[in-house]
């Protein structure tokens, strides 16, 4: 079959071959058990998901005396229109251009971001921007379920101890407060010492995060404060738009090797699936950061540029646009997932949880960002200064 070689990522390179089958080759090799190999056994073998891709095999390196390595995973191709990331930034750049051209159009009212699990009464999107945004909405729903199945799935399993559900026990619970804080301290200091390079302005965000610490320490605490009655699951555990294709119907997940700065081992360990959703909504964020200010990766660019002078009075509607999103999506999710034993039925216990792995992934966005690209670096800060300094009820 004819090959063609994607752009080289990270941590692997992929090879398509015709229309069939796609190869990842990792440039990091590790022994052990691999979770793209074990899950996608899993989820093709024992529970066929449709929203997953095939795997269809995979190479593994054996050496004398020590575990195989996977040194790449083939899977069957599913035609798409690219992923949901360039989908997104696709529907934002017609969004901002059409906001932008409406004469003396009013700021949509002030609504707050989710930074809660369980809230309702968001306000609807005006009809423009209902007309607008009204397919790519439902698709975000539809995301959201996807994404529940996904989690069902992988937590359907209790006969195998590798995807078993687990109770959150108060040991897991201290594991997560001790990381967070010295995460939090790590990355407070590294933003301290890199705050004569920056611009005023993020200089400035950058001071107010910092003031922040016993604020934030407050808020890691809280997962101290009563048992998370939950389980925990194999998850895909680096969810993020780019990880999604957009079939133009539907959504279908790949890339299950997880987070490429952990260990195999690492990326194995059961967690709340509530890491995922925390990470698909931070997408859907830096999404609307990025195509706002022009920001580009080799993930995706927008299509049309906005011009900086109208950029103040597009700030409250990429706002909106952040929450009707966010609702979207979470309203999906919660469709399929509300009774699973991985989301806690206590709404305080839920809130917490959430919130905790909220910070736990700004911070860890705010790590990225200053080692690798400080112009992204508002948008982690942004966060940040939104949740802490956010009323505990919005």
């Amino acid at each position: 079959m004819p090959s063609t070689p994607s752009a080289l990522e990270q941590t692997n390179r992929s090879i398509r071959y015709g229309n069939s089958l796609i190869l990842k080759t990792y440039r990091r090799i590790e022994d052990g058990v691999h979770p793209e190999l074990e899950l996608g056994r899993f989820l093709t073998e024992d529970r066929r998901l449709a929203c997953v891709a095939p795997l269809a095999g995979a190479v593994e390196y054996r050496r004398r005396r020590s575990e195989s390595a996977v040194v790449a995973v083939l899977h069957g191709y599913v035609p798409n229109e690219g992923d949901a990331l360039q989908y997104s930034l696709d529907v934002l750049s017609v969004f901002f251009e059409r906001v932008a051209t409406m004469p003396a159009l009013a700021p949509p009212p002030p609504a707050p971001l989710r930074r809660r699990l369980g809230e309702d009464g968001m306000p609807p999107p005006p009809q423009f921007a209902a007309e607008l945004l009204h397919g790519y909405l439902e698709m975000v729903r539809l995301l959201g379920k996807r994404l529940g199945e996904l989690h069902r799935t992988l937590a359907s399993a209790p006969e195998r101890p590798d995807f078993a559900p687990e109770p959150i026990s108060l040991q897991y619970q201290r594991a997560i407060y001790q990381s967070l804080r010295n995460v939090l301290f790590d990355v407070l200091h590294d933003l301290e010492s890199e705050a004569g390079r920056l611009p005023p302005g993020l200089a400035e965000m950058a001071r107010q995060v910092r003031h922040l610490q016993g604020a934030i320490l407050g808020e890691i605490h809280a997962i101290l404060g009563r048992r998370i009655n939950a389980t925990r699951i194999r998850c895909h555990g680096d969810c993020h738009l780019h990880q999604v294709l957009f079939t133009g119907k539907d959504f279908l997940f790949i890339d299950f090797e997880g987070r490429p700065a952990q260990s195999i081992g690492e990326r194995r360990i059961k967690r709340s699936p509530l890491v995922d959703v925390v990470s698909m909504i931070r997408s859907f964020d830096y999404a609307a950061h990025a195509a706002l200010f022009g920001l580009a990766s080799g993930r995706g660019r927008t299509t049309g540029a906005i011009r900086h002078e109208d950029r103040p009075a597009l700030f409250p509607w990429a706002r909106a646009w952040r929450v009707w999103t966010h609702n979207a999506f979470v309203q999906g999710y919660l469709e399929i997932c509300a009774d699973a034993s991985f989301v806690p039925d206590d709404e305080q216990q839920r809130n917490i949880l959430f919130r905790v792995l909220l910070l736990d992934k700004l911070l860890s966005e705010l790590a990225k960002e200053l080692r690798t690209r400080s112009d992204w670096l508002e948008i982690p800060l942004t966060g940040i200064l939104e949740v802490i300094q956010a009323p505990p009820d919005a």
